[in-house]
């Protein structure tokens, strides 16, 4: 509106000369008229301003408080012993991540390329998977437990990578495992056994209370520490 008033006195002023045009005192009062609106607008517009942004402000705060009230229940207590005990967590998480995508995805390959396997490769499914590492309170048995895992995993590596090699020469002989002999098939099935006992270690959930390591995935790490040596 503020524009379309001042444009009308300003055509007028160009027109007539802004001498001429407010010789006339008709034309004076219109341009006071003018200018006292686009005072009481630019006023009216200042309001609008401000009572937006307090209320932006306000909503602002308010959903801020509610995102902390939702989220504060996931907060881990970092402080103590827990805390410490998050960088070994981390190095759990990433020897297993790590170990997931290379020696336990080349050992799983292999193993899926023979055909006529007397037992299944069990793969769990992604929607299965629950990593819990949540622990409430840490003792001295959860950090040798854990600390045992990490070494396990790594000497579980070494152990399949060292054997890969002649499951790729048993395979690029034959791909049929009826026509292995007794002594290959024993050892095609003792790999497949190790990958399967490693895909429940891998994917088991580590706490199931938030104080204890899951007896599940403790006698996962036991039967593969068996076999490893």
């Amino acid at each position: 509106m503020l524009p379309l008033i001042i444009g009308g006195v300003a055509l007028a002023a160009t027109g007539y000369g802004i001498k001429k045009f407010l010789e006339n005192e008709d034309n004076q009062d219109k341009v006071s008229d003018a200018i006292m609106s686009g005072c009481d607008w630019i006023d009216g517009a200042h309001q609008k301003t401000d009572k937006f942004f307090d209320g932006l402000s306000e909503n602002a705060e308010r959903f801020f408080d509610e995102k902390d009230t939702q989220t504060k229940p996931l907060y881990i207590d970092l402080s103590g012993e827990v805390g410490e005990f998050m960088p070994k967590l981390r190095q759990f998480a990433k020897v297993k991540r790590d170990f997931l995508i290379s020696t336990h995805k080349e050992l799983r390959v292999a193993l899926g390329e023979i055909k006529n396997l007397e037992k299944a490769i069990d793969i769990t499914p992604p929607e299965q998977i629950e990593e819990n590492y949540e622990l409430e309170t840490v003792t001295d048995v959860t950090k040798e437990k854990l600390n045992s895992f990490v070494t396990i995993l790594i000497d579980t590596q070494g152990y399949i990578d060292t054997h890969l090699d002649k499951l790729d020469a048993i395979i690029i002989s034959s791909d049929d495992y009826t026509s292995y002999s007794d002594e290959d098939k024993r050892y095609v099935q003792a790999l497949l056994e190790l990958h399967n006992t490693l895909e429940k270690a891998i994917n088991s959930t580590l706490t199931n209370d938030g104080l204890t390591i899951s007896r599940e995935i403790q006698r996962a790490f036991g039967k593969i520490q068996s076999i490893v040596g």
